[in-house]
């Protein structure tokens, strides 16, 4: 079923997916069925949208291996797009009966929301969710395993990468995404290739390059929307708790002696007190009027900092970009170049994505660059590395007959004119040597 996903991967064939839907409801074999649901999204990664369309009813089925690959195929059409219907079919598999589907669930969820930022409200509410699933002991080992992949997924490449089977420059297949995820999946058989999700990568950077290959600084790209639309997701923070520690106040003996004296004393004054009304005299415990209304203005002071830091300045229609620059697929279409600045794409009419090699429509004037260091061949101390020794190897097989051949020389029975057999006599010296 993988061969028949990467043979037709990207063409749309309606052949395979006919055979693919065919084997995924009527196989008996779990493996079988599950490679043949996955393999839909490989032959229909340039119509993503056909694919939640196609499995939105296997979702539902009563086989967990069907379930489970259901969810990694949408995961795979609609890696890095955030799309809002994509993750409401996911949603439930969050919460499935069995645990493998759940991780099923949760690596697709990463898979969709790759490089989205906190403008989308299912990017916080889903990293929220991994920590809860990571840090809850009660959850299968399965779906702990999943989340900490998603974790992973999700900030790839210090979420400078995503997965694009296909190239948007040029149109082509990357057979590196294509066969970098099938060696990812079967991790479901062999943990280890879970790290030949790497090759399934693909940086989403856009740099520009000058005549000598070098990085000029003054370039840059408008982008045509809010700053927070694109930008970074903000990074976890752990929560610090500061405990308050209670002091307990020690009671002397001559304390309840000394309240007692001073209560039958009130009691005895009490009836002179409510007669005369004496002018209270100002204590050291109670605050002077001064003081109150400077506190409260104090007060009012804070809270209207507080009240002007909460408040968010409005973000501008645009921005610009600097060289070089992370710039997302869904980017990519409110991003243009900026035609009257000093360097200029040579295909103006492209899209600001990948490699941009520039003209200078000013070569008198200096460049101000970032040149590209290439790597040191010296050990450190400015000598050259030597070149290793050389060496010849040959299979174990070859050895073996080699030794054989010079022990048969040495006893001479080997030796023969030409067209003749050696003897039966030399032939059984040269076994027993053996």
């Amino acid at each position: 079923m993988y061969g028949l996903g990467l043979a037709y991967c990207g063409t749309g064939s309606e052949v395979a997916v006919r055979q693919l839907l065919h084997a995924a409801v009527s196989d008996v074999n779990d493996d079988v069925r599950m490679a043949a649901v996955i393999s839909l999204a490989l032959v229909l990664y340039r119509t993503p949208r056909r694919v939640p369309q196609l499995v939105k009813l296997l979702l539902e089925s009563f086989h967990p291996h069907v379930r489970y690959a259901s969810c990694i195929a949408v995961g795979i059409a609609l890696a890095a797009t955030g799309d809002a219907e994509a993750l409401n079919m996911l949603e439930p598999m969050l919460t499935d009966m069995s645990d493998f589907v759940r991780q099923g669930g949760i690596i697709a969820t990463a898979l969709v929301l790759m490089q989205q930022s906190e403008a989308n409200k299912k990017t916080k509410w889903f990293r929220e969710k991994l920590v809860s699933i990571i840090s809850d002991k009660h959850q299968s080992t399965l779906t702990k395993m999943g989340a900490v992949m998603a974790t992973g997924i999700l900030d790839a490449g210090g979420r400078n990468m995503s997965i694009s089977l296909g190239s948007s420059t040029t149109g082509f297949t990357r057979m590196t995404t294509a066969v970098g995820l099938v060696l990812w999946l079967q991790q479901w058989h062999w943990y280890p290739m879970m790290h030949m999700f790497s090759l399934a990568l693909t940086p989403t950077v856009t740099i520009g390059l000058n005549k000598d290959f070098n990085v000029p600084k003054c370039f840059g790209i408008t982008c045509n929307a809010k700053p927070s639309l694109y930008a970074y997701p903000k990074k976890l923070e752990e929560k610090k708790e500061e405990k308050k520690k209670r002091i307990e106040t020690v009671a002397l003996s001559t304390t309840a002696k000394s309240k007692a004296r001073e209560a039958r004393k009130k009691a005895k004054d009490g009836e002179s007190s409510m007669e005369i009304d004496e002018e209270p005299t100002p204590s050291q415990e109670d605050p002077e009027p001064d003081a109150e209304a400077a506190e409260t203005v104090e007060g009012a002071e804070a809270a209207a900092e507080d009240r002007k830091s909460r408040r968010k300045d409005p973000e501008p229609a645009f921005h610009r970009l600097a060289n070089p620059c992370r710039i997302t697929a869904p980017q990519s279409a409110v991003c243009a170049f900026d035609l009257n600045q000093r360097y200029r794409p040579v295909r103006p009419e492209g899209r600001p994505q990948g490699i941009v090699m520039l003209t200078d429509t000013t070569p008198a004037e200096e460049e101000d660059v970032d040149t590209m260091e290439l790597p040191s061949l010296d050990d450190g101390e400015g000598q050259e590395v030597e070149a290793p020794e050389p060496f010849e190897w040959a299979p174990p097989e070859a050895t073996t007959e080699g030794e054989n051949t010079a022990l048969a020389s040495e006893g001479g029975g080997g030796e023969t004119k030409d067209g003749e057999e050696p003897s039966s006599a030399d032939s059984m010296e040269v076994d027993d040597k053996k």
